[in-house]
């Protein structure tokens, strides 16, 4: 006989629908709904795997529609991704759901930084909870697992929903910094974004031990491979933890950076040896970095 649709599929994917619906998803994203669908995770982990991924679905669907009513951010960063969260932990490691689950947790933190950064400040308090109680005890495990990049996106989205958080990160460090190399296929744009903020937490990390875990050969190559092979999207990144590190080594190089940056945009294409752009690459590492590490020399050629 043909298998009978299980009660809840019909709301479920109605609500999915009207989510995806610019004329409806704002009426039907209340907070009631909000707490409901966030029961829904925990009741659907006592059914079967199908049953979790719908209830999923419609969580993203949920997220990513972004509603710009405090209350129902507040109710999606205080009930829904924690009930995600906790759904997503509780299964095996290379779980297709785990790793969905943990996707949906990362989009949210990255939506409610954003937030924050455009008003909502009450969301900080509610982040810090969230973050300090339900994901930092996960993460080191995360970072060990034979694929760590789902770690080290929820690290970053986490780390610009709540900055603080690196304080208590310290024993992880040394892993990012791990990362931080042409070899490592976890060097992108992610843990840069992380090696970013541990730059400049200059109280949180002493400058000793960025440069014993081999953070400025690394940063100097890196840049260079950046340059030579045009990956813009490190440019950026790359350059202020330059700036970062100079800051802590008493290097003045804040204008070479300013000008290295606006020559790299302006002509849409990455500094190259022999123009402008390459030379103050060039001129950045050697004035900021260079001169702390014997024999390190960059070229573009």
């Amino acid at each position: 006989p043909k298998r009978q649709p299980a009660p809840y599929t019909a709301p479920l994917t109605c609500l999915s629908e009207l989510l995806t619906r610019p004329r409806f998803k704002e009426a039907v994203m209340t907070r009631g709904v909000v707490e409901d669908l966030s029961s829904c995770v925990g009741l659907a982990l006592l059914l079967d795997q199908e049953s979790v991924t719908m209830v999923l679905q419609c969580c993203e669907a949920l997220v990513n529609s972004g509603s710009a009513n405090p209350f129902t951010q507040r109710a999606v960063l205080s009930t829904l991704l924690p009930a995600i969260a906790d759904c997503g932990f509780s299964l095996q490691p290379g779980d297709d759901v785990r790793w969905f689950g943990l996707k949906i947790v990362t989009d949210g933190l990255l939506r409610s930084a954003y937030a924050m950064a455009t008003g909502n400040t009450e969301l900080r308090a509610v982040a810090k909870q969230f973050c300090q109680e339900r994901l930092l005890p996960h993460l080191g495990q995360l970072l060990q697992e034979p694929d760590p990049s789902v770690g080290i996106k929820l690290t970053s989205a986490l780390l610009q929903c709540d900055p603080m958080v690196l304080s208590s990160l310290h024993l992880l460090i040394p892993t990012f910094l791990g990362f931080f190399n042409l070899q490592n296929p976890c060097n992108n744009k992610h843990n840069l974004r992380i090696i970013r903020l541990i730059a400049g937490a200059h109280e949180a990390v002493s400058t000793q031990e960025l440069i014993e875990l081999n953070l400025i050969p690394n940063l100097a190559e890196i840049l260079k491979f950046a340059c030579a092979n045009c990956v813009e999207s490190f440019w950026e990144l790359l350059l202020e933890t330059v700036v970062d590190m100079a800051g802590r080594l008493d290097q003045p190089v804040l204008s070479a950076h300013q000008s290295c940056w606006s020559v790299g945009r302006r002509g849409r294409g990455c500094p190259r040896a022999g123009t402008a752009g390459g030379t103050v690459l060039d001129s950045v590492v050697q004035r900021a970095l260079g001169s702390r590490v014997p024999g390190l020399r960059v070229s573009h050629g």
